[in-house]
């Protein structure tokens, strides 16, 4: 990326869209993230998870949410956005269960674009 290719905030405008890679969640994948940060039945053991309220091994809601910020830092990058980082995300929930296999991608749609408060030099882009 050349300076002159980045996108800088006054280049950003309501509407656009950007669209991720994409991700292919794999059963050893579930298991190694559970072990680690979230070790539930439903995303360690396929016995226990077949028999679990979401009938399979699925992935916990935040390796998903990893999965996805990894997606979303490459896809500004490769926009030749420079993300600083995210103070919330008032819409998370976990809608559905994803199993393995589920291949993940975003669309990510600007929404709103809005001047730091008290610092000129940067902007919020709200998606």
């Amino acid at each position: 990326m050349t300076p002159s290719s980045r996108l800088f905030f006054e280049d950003v405008e309501i509407g656009m869209t950007f669209k991720t890679g994409s991700v292919t969640i794999d059963a050893a994948g579930i298991r190694s993230f559970a072990s680690k940060f979230d070790p539930q039945p439903y995303h360690l053991d396929r016995d226990a998870a077949d028999a679990s309220l979401f009938g399979g091994l699925c992935a916990s809601g935040w390796h998903v949410c990893a999965l996805m910020m990894r997606m979303l830092s490459d896809c500004v990058d490769e926009a030749g956005l420079k993300m600083i980082g995210n103070d919330n995300v008032p819409w998370l929930k976990w809608r559905m269960p994803v199993f393995e296999n589920d291949r993940l991608h975003a669309v990510i749609s600007i929404a709103e674009c809005r001047h730091g408060e008290g610092d000129p030099n940067h902007g919020e882009v709200v998606c």
